[in-house]
């Protein structure tokens, strides 16, 4: 994505190079703009001047960058891992959650089995109102 943007930036400052008329600019002043733009750095009041510092500039760049990447993962990874303590709650949990399903399952047999007695006395209750 970051190359991508690269060249996206490239290419709209040849562009604007070529548009504006600015013959001091060239391909490798686009690039440079480009890199500078999209790795966020900016350009600042001290810039290298000669190519093998803006070679080595761009290199420090995208090293950064990735520099900065791995080092999020890592920290990312630490607070994703799963450890063996944290592996006994989850079993501990588990079980606990089984025992409270079970309960539920019985307590829903408890109350159907009341629901049809209920309905049972409503009806002996019916009929002998009916009897009266």
């Amino acid at each position: 994505m970051n190359l991508l943007s690269i060249y996206f930036h490239f290419r709209l400052s040849n562009h604007l190079n070529h548009v504006l008329n600015c013959r001091n600019r060239s391909i490798w002043a686009s690039l440079w703009l480009a890199i500078t733009t999209s790795t966020t750095v900016g350009y600042g009041d001290i810039t290298p001047h000669t190519v093998l510092g803006k070679i080595s500039a761009v290199f420090d760049m995208l090293v950064g960058i990735g520099l900065v990447g791995v080092i999020t993962g890592n920290i990312t990874a630490l607070f994703s891992r799963r450890s063996p303590r944290n592996e006994h709650s989850l079993k501990k949990l588990h079980h606990e959650n089984q025992a409270i399903l079970k309960q539920n399952a019985d307590l829903i047999k408890q109350n159907q089995a009341i629901l049809n007695e209920l309905k049972t006395l409503k009806n002996q209750l019916q009929n002998k109102r009916d009897d009266n």
